[in-house]
């Protein structure tokens, strides 16, 4: 038994002696409580489409198989947004990642470095940059890029 449980039976034998009214109410929060933690779960657990289990490596491990191209971006996307961390993509321990942004962006965070950009000629005040990104920090790079409003545009998968 956990702490969590414990509090709630707690409230339930104060809510059962205070009046069946209380404890009605008690019932119901708790309810209602316990059906958002389920599909909260159910909903951060959900397999992304396009992801195939290859193999249990240890435990919160596993190997993949995930599509490539823009389709590996994209699903690399959803994956960092759930806090999944990648170790290693097709053998490779570093990666690539095409972003556009404002002119004047600057990537400066750990994990990732400039190795040139461009600017876009029929999207003035923007660029084009290709970052050389660690793998094992790819997560916590598209995060960063999502929240600095970045768009990806493409992960190179080899």
């Amino acid at each position: 038994m956990d702490l969590g449980h414990l509090g709630a039976g707690t409230l339930a034998l104060i809510g059962g002696l205070i009046s069946a009214k209380a404890a009605r109410f008690y019932f119901w929060l708790l309810g209602v409580w316990y059906t958002l933690d389920v599909l909260a779960y159910f909903i951060s657990h959900c397999e992304l489409p396009g992801i195939k289990k290859t193999l249990d490596a240890g435990e919160r491990a596993l190997i993949v198989d995930i599509p490539r191209y823009q389709e590996f971006t994209t699903i690399a996307q959803e994956l960092a947004q759930r806090y999944v961390r990648f170790l290693e993509v097709a053998g490779n321990p570093q990666i690539t990642v095409s972003v556009l942004a404002l002119e004047g962006w600057r990537y400066g965070h750990p994990g990732a470095q400039e190795l040139f950009s461009s600017p876009i000629l029929t999207h003035p005040g923007q660029k084009r940059v290709l970052m050389g990104c660690d793998v094992a920090a790819l997560h916590t790079v598209l995060r960063t890029l999502r929240a600095d409003g970045v768009v990806v545009e493409h992960v190179y998968d080899f």
